[in-house]
């Protein structure tokens, strides 16, 4: 397990997001202090219980298309490792860490293989792609018939780059999915390489393995094609998710006393601040999450009131996360775990 605790991505954080908040209260810190201890504590616990429902949401898609592949594993168990995966997710460049630990964790608590379990990864991966790309268009439409944010010509650069590198990975992953032969290229490519520089040995041991992961993946990835309804299913149920997130900018708003702000225009600037986030190299999307809610939050909002509402916002959408799956982590997982079917 400890492979997956990178003390060094953990640290790095946790100095870059005291750097920005020094920054941020730097600017206006008696009137920054002064609009967060005047927060309404009500608003401020439904943009938590948001998150922990955005949470749940994403545990239940999850689960729903490993229970195609295997009864062995309960809505709760993927609850818990939703939590702790927000800490690996939160620690790692572009949220990287987070599958890779799911896979993990699922390969030593069920009876499932790799290449099912990677397969299930991947296909709950295209869901929550292809919804936010589906929601980011749905949002580009209603600003191009009635614009409700103030688009500068940086923010349409952004929106148009983020939404063009979210198509980009969509496609790649469906022609790695769908096509095993491109499959099996790239894999081995990359085998070949790994051989090269001597990380991997064993040439013809590990190809063998390799091949047999690539069938199995491949065969698993039919599911969404062969299952409709799963792929419907959770369609509906990451855009129910992803609105609850979004809304979380609206309850930190009312919370410090914004009243002209609706849902509506609260959802599109953080689904635009979303596009940021998806494509800054740092965890967490330090400096681009803030960055960006700024931007598109302008419309609304200025000054130390401002800053105090992207701070919560902030807070809430990424550090009770850190900190909930920090402590799942470290207190729900034994080191020593043992898979099940060995």
């Amino acid at each position: 397990m400890k492979k997956f605790m990178n003390r060094k991505n953990f640290i790095y954080t946790m100095v870059l997001s005291l750097v920005l908040l020094v920054f941020f209260l730097y600017q206006d810190f008696i009137n920054i202090i002064g609009a967060l201890l005047h927060a309404s504590l009500p608003w401020l616990v439904l943009g938590i219980i948001s998150m922990m429902i955005f949470w749940f949401l994403e545990a239940q898609v999850y689960y729903s298309i490993l229970r195609k592949y295997t009864t062995d594993i309960s809505l709760g168990q993927m609850f818990k490792l939703t939590l702790a995966t927000q800490f690996f997710n939160g620690i790692t460049p572009f949220s990287t860490g987070g599958q890779p630990f799911q896979i993990y964790i699922l390969n030593n608590e069920s009876k499932l293989g790799l290449g099912e379990i990677t397969s299930a990864s991947v296909q709950n991966f295209i869901i929550y792609q292809v919804t936010l790309v589906i929601y980011c268009l749905l949002a580009l439409g209603i600003h191009f018939f009635q614009p409700i944010l103030l688009f500068g010509r940086y923010s349409t650069a952004i929106i148009l780059v983020g939404f063009s590198l979210n198509l980009l990975v969509i496609g790649f992953l469906f022609i790695v999915s769908m096509n095993q032969k491109f499959l099996n290229f790239v894999s081995t490519f990359g085998l070949n390489f790994l051989v090269k520089i001597k990380i991997i040995k064993h040439k013809e041991k590990r190809r063998d393995q390799l091949l047999h992961f690539t069938k199995t993946f491949s065969e698993n990835m039919k599911l969404l094609k062969t299952e409709p309804s799963l792929l419907i299913q959770g369609l509906c149920l990451t855009a129910i998710r992803l609105t609850i997130f979004y809304m979380v900018s609206y309850f930190v708003c009312r919370a410090l006393g914004l009243q002209d702000i609706t849902v509506v225009e609260a959802i599109l600037a953080s689904a635009y601040t979303m596009l940021i986030t998806s494509i800054v190299p740092l965890p967490g999307a330090s400096a681009g999450a803030e960055f960006g809610f700024l931007v598109f939050f302008s419309s609304f909002i200025a000054g130390p009131v401002a800053t105090a509402i992207m701070l919560v916002w902030r807070f809430i959408t990424y550090y009770i996360g850190l900190i909930v799956g920090f402590l799942v982590f470290f207190f729900g997982y034994k080191p020593d775990e043992q898979k099940v079917n060995s």
